[in-house]
């Protein structure tokens, strides 16, 4: 799955689009929505997206979407997490949770949810005022790098299949 949007001539508004395809080897199929896709999440077996406009998109195949909830507000860029089953999204008003991506009510005092999170409890987040680690799960600090992390914009946690046992390798059909 992917997400993102394109600009429009004539100044016109951004229009955002959602792609997949099956397992890399079908063409993709791209859906289009009517602002920018700001952010997509695979959870409880679909993919759950919404645009900067408020608007929350289910799939349960990627390729083809349904609007599940339109909030009428403006939503953040990459606005959208998960935690322990439940959605937050983040909106210009404030934090929403949902169980169901349908019915979304506000959160008083939002959990700190990272970007990136380890099977255990060490936690990666970003954004405009650089890079913070957790190494227990709640008390974040500041990473020093040798870099300008003000504009660090995605992060991710991975193991990379060559760094894997030859036990834990996915066997060739």
């Amino acid at each position: 799955m992917f997400a993102g949007d394109y600009a429009l001539p004539d100044g016109k508004p951004r229009i955002g689009w959602l792609g997949g395809t099956k397992n890399g080897e079908t063409p993709m199929v791209v859906t289009t929505v009517s602002a920018d896709c700001c952010g997509l999440l695979f959870v409880g077996g679909r993919f759950i997206a919404c645009t900067a406009s408020g608007e929350i998109l289910g799939s349960k195949d990627g390729l083809q979407f349904t609007s599940l909830a339109n909030l009428g507000e403006r939503i953040d860029d990459d606005g959208l997490r998960t935690r322990d089953g439940v959605l937050f999204l983040r909106t210009k008003s404030g934090v929403r949770s949902s169980t169901d991506a349908i019915t979304w009510m506000p959160v008083a005092n939002p959990p700190h949810i990272a970007r990136a999170q380890s099977p255990g409890t060490v936690a990666i987040d970003c954004g405009w005022g650089g890079i913070d680690v957790t190494l227990d799960g709640t008390s974040y600090h500041r990473a020093k790098v040798p870099i300008d992390a003000t504009g660090v914009c995605a992060v991710a946690y991975g193991v990379p299949l060559a760094n894997l046992p030859p036990s834990a390798k996915p066997k060739k059909p």
